[in-house]
C-alpha cells in the first residue's frame, strides 16, 4: 500500500496542514490543519489528497446559507419548505418526492425536475444545453451544492461505469436507501423503528438490511 505523503505547511482548499496527527480509525494517516477561518481539525490525508475535504465545514455551510438565502429571494411561492437528513456530508431530502430514475424530484415552471437542477440554477444560472448536473458522492437523493458538477450525458455514463453504479441498490429507480447509509445503518445500534424513522422508511426494510435479505453488495 502506498503512503499518501503530506508535507507541513501546504494548502488544501481553506486548509492548510500544521503538523501530523495521530491515525484515525482503521489505520488511517491524518493531519492536523489550520482552516481560513480559524478553526482547527484533523482531517484524513487522503481525504486532503483527493479534494474532498476542503475546509474545516465552513465552506460547506456557506454554500448552504448561500442556497437558501437565494432560494428564498427568488422562489416566494414555495408553500412546502425542503427538509432534509444532514449526514455531515451529504444532505438527503426527505420533504420531496423521488422520480423512477432515483433522483429527487421539484416542480418549477410547471415541469417535474431534479432538484439538483433547480438549486444549480439558483446558485450558478441557467444550465447549458446537453449538459447534466452530476452528483460526486453518486448519491442522487444528496441535495448538497458542495456535490454538483456539470457533465454531459456521455461522461455521466463514463463515470457511472467507472465506479460501478450500474443496476444496484441505490441506482435502482425504486430503492429509498443508498451505499453509505447501508453502511450506517448495519453499524447502527438502535432499533429497527428508531432508525428506520432516520432514514423514512419501513421497520421491515432496515430488518432485511441488518440480516443481509437486502444491499448484501454494501460491505462494512
Amino acid at each position: 500500500m502506498s503512503i499518501i505523503q503530506i508535507q507541513n505547511g501546504e494548502k488544501y482548499g481553506r486548509l492548510k496542514v500544521i503538523s501530523e496527527a495521530p491515525k484515525m480509525k482503521g489505520g488511517h494517516r491524518a493531519s492536523l490543519c489550520e482552516c481560513e477561518c480559524g478553526n482547527f481539525t484533523i482531517i484524513r490525508n487522503s481525504g486532503l489528497m483527493s479534494g474532498h475535504n476542503k475546509s474545516c465545514g465552513c465552506f460547506l455551510e456557506e454554500e448552504r446559507k448561500r442556497f437558501i438565502e437565494n432560494a428564498s429571494k427568488k422562489i416566494e411561492w414555495i408553500e412546502e419548505p425542503c427538509r432534509y437528513i444532514d449526514l455531515g456530508n451529504c444532505f438527503v431530502c426527505i420533504s420531496h418526492s423521488v422520480g423512477t430514475d432515483g433522483y429527487t424530484q421539484y416542480d418549477w415552471d410547471h415541469k417535474h425536475n431534479h432538484m439538483s437542477r433547480f438549486i444549480w440554477e439558483q446558485m450558478h444560472g441557467e444550465i447549458p444545453s446537453k449538459m447534466q448536473v452530476c452528483h460526486k458522492c453518486d448519491n442522487p437523493k444528496c441535495i448538497n451544492p458542495e456535490h454538483f458538477f456539470l457533465g454531459t450525458t456521455q461522461e455521466n455514463t463514463k463515470d457511472k461505469v467507472k465506479k460501478d453504479r450500474q443496476n444496484k441498490g441505490e441506482s435502482h429507480g425504486m430503492s429509498k436507501l443508498w451505499n453509505n447509509a447501508i453502511i450506517e445503518i448495519l453499524k447502527s445500534t438502535g432499533s429497527y423503528s428508531q432508525i428506520a424513522q432516520k432514514y423514512n422508511v419501513s421497520p421491515q426494510a432496515i430488518f432485511a438490511v441488518k440480516t443481509r435479505k437486502t444491499w448484501r453488495h454494501v460491505t462494512i
